[in-house]
């Protein structure tokens, strides 16, 4: 009740440059509603899932099946349906389903590895320390 927001969303973009607008829209219809209080947006441009390839130890430890031999993208934010390439590396009948495996990959991941190699989790990061940094109004 009385804590700042982070509003973490799965944009499904193209690019970086659409969701700047959105969120500017976004904050503005919060303020409206409850002025001055501490939000931040951070959109993921294309899904949730692609930090798991951002890390492939985190996706391999929940996800032993997936053959040695697959190789992770070298650019897995370029990847559309990171949810499909995970089902797709997954034998046959064993697809990955965001409300079993989402949380349990995410145990895994490494942060540091990920604030290196992804923007959008470099995003979600700046936003909690200005958020921690922002004092709660009366």
């Amino acid at each position: 009740e009385n804590s700042p927001i982070l509003w973490i969303m799965d944009f499904d973009s193209k690019g970086y440059d659409c969701p700047y607008q959105e969120a500017e829209q976004l904050l503005n219809r919060a303020q409206e509603l409850h002025p001055n209080w501490p939000l931040k947006i951070a959109f993921l441009i294309k899904e949730y899932e692609v930090l798991f390839l951002h890390d492939e130890k985190a996706t391999r430890a929940v996800f032993p099946d997936i053959p040695k031999q697959v190789e992770f993208p070298k650019n897995p934010q370029e990847i559309r349906g990171a949810k499909e390439w995970i089902s797709g590396k997954r034998p046959s009948g064993m697809a990955y389903k965001e409300t079993v495996h989402q949380a349990k990959i995410t145990a895994h991941l490494d942060l540091d590895l990920l604030l290196e190699r992804s923007k959008d989790f470099a995003h979600i990061e700046r936003a909690v320390l200005q958020l921690i940094d922002t004092p709660i109004p009366n």
